[in-house]
């Protein structure tokens, strides 16, 4: 609305209320809408939604907002169930699976049956029984191999092929859950009954708007639904502010309805990566366009639409002046001496009712007054018709009379060409509007040294020269001594930095799975000891005098369990049907374990690597050193921001600890970023073209970047209050019309080099990540030789203390003459 009031210059005085306007039970209006109606206010200042039960009372303008809301969420896991493991394979696959397991068992039995019956008298003939039989099958299907091999042909033929098929089987299933593992989770949760009937808390955030559509649809069973899913069950605890529901959604089992412009911005800043991907999404409405209301028959909307409809951006009032003249030959003499400009609306009617359009170019620049017919009058039609093809007042005006224009460029180094090569791409509005260009350089855009600007901003402040050629940040200080024209550069800057890899630990091997899955794993393993060494102690009273039979001791049962989750198979089975089925639950139940163990490290391997620097914080407490691109607004943004925590960090984070090694050139710092351990922060216009040349396929491929600060919008800079913004807009919007300025942009603003490789990467598991498991291994070895040392001396000492016992009872026979000689046990080697 201030535009609007600056290109019109009238008055503006507003006031505030707290409802857009809303029927109330005793049929009246409140807000904004009972304002208008009163004719209390002319117009609003804030959009509303066209209803029908406005109609009466406002009209509406032009479309000024669009309202985007939505309910957020992050997707919950579906609920666990015994289908996650039946998943990897079609429903007809398992059936024909059992079919093949049960024709192998019966196949196996009438083999094994004639074989054990003819080489009854080998030892370790496979036993028949269908408990034996059954378990070697769920055995084979588990990978766990077997502890006896038949002796007939046939049988091992058997054999061979029973394994052909089971490890194919057990690749697909694999391969399957290493699939399911690395693709996107499936979204349950789609449409508004989904979220209505599933388990999540549900908010809302607290507007007017948001009030009245649940509360007129509250008929609606699902909408009815959604407004009483809240943690308590009441209305006060369904509607809350963004800043208390958007917390609760990244904690996850929780819904927010809120505007996504009010919520992305939150989002931004306090949502972690795994909580921005796993966030969806579902509109409680469509989008909902809203207008300006103003008084019902105001004559002032059309005004306003036209504002809105031709995009000017203006920083002061445009007059319009229509004069009465007699003969075209006064005009001159009049106004020789009227200093007047490109943006003049002077308008001279004849008495023959035709009209003049008159301006001068540039008074102060010496350009000559010049006027043409703009419109005559045809009686046969009663209207005014106008003489030129083109509407728009600098088309018109284009011949600047070849005048020159004093302007400015902004260069901190050298150029090393000449000054009119460099800036050869501003000769389009030069030859466009026919006026000369005299352009100087200066080191600096215009910053604030004890109350005075430098650089461009002083130059065009005491209107040394009439416009910049290069662009500046809008800033509150440069408002009274400049004003800006079109936006023409977009300043994007980063720090770029090798993504380090995460320091090794024994937790890469623990990452694949959960840490409850870890405890409830170490918990089972734990109670199949215990559970084996009660039946595997039962049974071996049973079967004792049986050979083969399983040693039921606590560490032959632990070596047995940790042998089965490595898929290392047993050397002995046991004889009992009850610890058989034990051994059957407890193959399957390691072998879905190892499953999902090692799909979990193929889809770490083939997955990009996770980026554990994502933040301004996480760059600030890593270890890497940082610099910076040596530019005045990089420095002048980290001296104005010294005090804030974490740019102090990033400021001080360098090789030296001195503030002249922190600001570098990009020659000398990028070269450093590709080595890695260095984070630079420059604007990616200048890093990219080097990168293309000095960055190898692998530095790119590991290249992040975070951002300081937000892109920056840089305007054309002109002298405050200067009659040559508009036409300088003019061309410009021309020029990206037609393309010219899209042109430029891809010309100076490089595109990221992209990390394309000619094959897949080969994800070799390094030294790095290894050196755990090799460090696990020789711990191992270690503590095994300190029990062996500590095995050692405990026999030791029993054998003295026997050897004692012995003497003692040699003794005492001596003493009674029980014996005449005894040999040294030590001597006989006899213990």
């Amino acid at each position: 609305m201030y535009h609007t009031r600056d290109y019109y210059d009238y008055q503006l005085n507003m006031s505030v209320t707290t409802s857009w306007g809303y029927k109330q039970p005793n049929g009246l209006f409140d807000g904004m809408v009972r304002a208008i109606e009163l004719r209390q206010i002319d117009f609003g200042t804030s959009p509303l939604f066209v209803k029908d039960e406005r109609w009466p009372v406002v009209d509406y303008g032009r479309r000024t907002w669009k309202l985007k809301s939505a309910f957020l969420f992050r997707t919950p896991k579906r609920p666990a169930s015994f289908e996650v493991f039946l998943r990897p394979l079609d429903e007809r696959v398992w059936t024909l699976t059992v079919v093949a397991c049960i024709v192998i068992i019966l196949l196996l039995k009438l083999s094994l049956k004639i074989e054990y019956s003819k080489f009854d008298h080998v030892e370790d003939t496979f036993e028949p029984s269908w408990s034996h039989i059954a378990l070697f099958t769920l055995g084979a299907l588990c990978q766990q191999g077997c502890a006896f091999s038949p002796n007939g042909i046939s049988s091992r033929i058997s054999f061979i092929f029973i394994f052909i098929f089971t490890v194919l089987l057990y690749q697909y299933y694999s391969a399957s859950i290493v699939s399911i593992l690395i693709m996107t989770p499936a979204r349950f949760i789609k449409t508004l009954r989904d979220l209505a009937y599933s388990t999540l808390i549900l908010g809302c955030e607290d507007v007017l708007y948001n009030r009245d559509y649940i509360n007129k649809l509250v008929n609606d069973t699902v909408v009815n639904r959604l407004s009483k899913k809240s943690p308590y069950g009441t209305d006060a605890s369904f509607y809350v502010e963004p800043e208390v529901g958007l917390p609760k959604v990244a904690a996850g089992g929780y819904a927010y309805h809120v505007e996504l412009a009010t919520a992305y911005p939150i989002i931004s800043k306090t949502f972690d990566e795994d909580a921005i991907c796993s966030l969806d999404e579902i509109q409680l409405f469509q989008l909902q366009q809203m207008h300006q209301p103003l008084q019902k028959g105001s004559e002032f909307r059309e005004m306003l639409d036209y504002v809105y409809l031709s995009n000017v951006q203006s920083f002061k009032g445009i007059h319009y002046f229509l004069i009465f003249m007699k003969d075209v030959s006064l005009i001159e003499p009049v106004f020789k001496n009227v200093i007047l400009t490109v943006n003049s609306n002077l308008k001279i009617l004849m008495e023959d009712y035709t009209v003049y359009d008159v301006y001068n170019p540039s008074t102060l620049h010496g350009a000559q007054l010049t006027y043409s017919p703009f419109k005559h009058w045809k009686p046969e039609r009663r209207i005014f018709v106008k003489d030129t093809k083109h509407e728009h007042m600098y088309w018109v005006r284009r011949n600047m009379s070849g005048i020159l224009f004093k302007a400015m460029v902004v260069l901190p180094q050298p150029y090393p060409g000449a000054l009119e090569t460099y800036l050869n791409d501003d000769r389009h509005r030069e030859d466009y509007y026919y006026y000369d260009l005299n352009i100087t350089r200066t080191k600096s855009w215009g910053y604030l040294y004890n109350g005075t600007f430098d650089g461009l901003v002083r130059a065009l402040e005491i209107r040394q020269v009439d416009f910049g050629a290069s662009p500046l940040f809008v800033k509150n200080e440069r408002w009274p001594a400049v004003d800006y024209g079109r936006r023409t550069w977009t300043l994007k800057s980063a720090f770029l930095f090798r993504a380090p890899k995460r320091p090794a630990t024994f937790e890469v091997f623990l990452r694949p799975l959960h840490k409850r899955v870890w405890y409830l794993t170490a918990i089972a393993s734990v109670i199949i000891v215990i559970f084996l060494k009660i039946s595997l102690k039962a049974e071996i009273a049973k079967f004792k005098h049986e050979e083969g039979t399983f040693e039921p001791s606590w560490s032959h049962i632990a070596l047995f369990t940790l042998g089965a989750i490595c898929q290392q198979g047993c050397a002995t089975s046991p004889n009992g049907i009850s610890s058989r089925i034990s051994f059957i639950f407890i193959f399957i139940f390691t072998v879905l374990l190892y499953q999902y163990y090692s799909a979990s490290i193929v889809s770490i391997l083939i997955m990009a690597p996770a980026r554990f620097i994502k933040t301004l914080q996480d760059l600030a407490a890593s270890s890497m050193v940082l610099a910076s691109e040596d530019v005045l607004y990089h420095r002048d943004y980290f001296n104005k921001l010294e005090n804030d925590s974490i740019v102090g960090r990033l400021h001080k984070k360098n090789p030296s600890g001195g503030y002249a090694q922190f600001y570098v050139e990009p020659e000398i710092a990028l070269p450093k970023v590709a080595a890695g351990g260095f984070a630079y922060h420059v604007e990616l216009a200048t890093a990219y073209p080097i990168m293309s040349k000095i960055f190898d396929e692998d530095t790119l491929c590991n290249l992040d970047q975070i951002e300081l600060y937000h892109l920056q919008q840089m305007h054309q800079p002109l002298q405050k209050g200067s009659e040559f913004r508009e036409m300088l807009d003019y061309i410009l919007h021309k020029m990206d019309e037609y393309g010219v300025l899209h042109r430029q942009l891809k010309h100076w603003h490089t595109k990221r080099p992209q990390c394309i490789r000619s094959r897949p990467a080969t994800m070799s598991v390094t030294i790095d990540e290894f050196y755990p498991a090799l460090s696990l291994l020789f711990g191992g070895i270690v503590f095994s030789l300190i029990v062996l040392i500590l095995e050692n001396v405990v026999h030791l000492r029993q054998i003295k203390v026997e050897e004692e016992k012995m003497r003692k009872m040699l003794r005492t026979n001596k003493k009674y003459g029980m014996i005449k000689r005894v040999t040294p046990l030590i001597k006989n080697g006899d213990s």
